[in-house]
């Protein structure tokens, strides 16, 4: 059985590095197609983030804040505009630094 592995080594025309050699390196076939989907995965959550920055946010910079009116004392009429604690605006504006951080979900 050696000498007829030994036999087949003399034949050869490319010695080639060998799959035992480079398993496990960037070499080796079944790294490269891993290594691609990993860098696929990467750039497809990076714009999907872009993508939620982007979109919910784009119209808020058109709107505008929304107040509430408070009566303060109903016998004098004396009334004051506060902002709104869900105004959309401002919601947005969260939305867009949690995105930013990541810190989304």
């Amino acid at each position: 059985m050696a000498a007829y592995i030994k036999q087949r080594l003399i034949r050869v025309r490319h010695h080639g590095s060998g799959i035992f050699k480079v398993f496990g390196t960037s070499s080796c076939f079944s790294v490269r197609p891993r290594a691609a989907r990993k860098e696929w995965q990467k750039n497809y959550e990076l714009e999907r983030k872009q993508q939620q920055y982007r979109d919910p946010c784009a119209p808020s910079s058109q709107m505008k804040c929304t107040y509430d009116e408070v009566i303060i004392d109903e016998h004098f009429n004396i009334r004051e505009s506060r902002h709104n604690r869900w105004c959309q605006k401002c919601a947005y504006g969260t939305y867009r630094v949690h995105v930013s951080r990541g810190t989304l979900y």
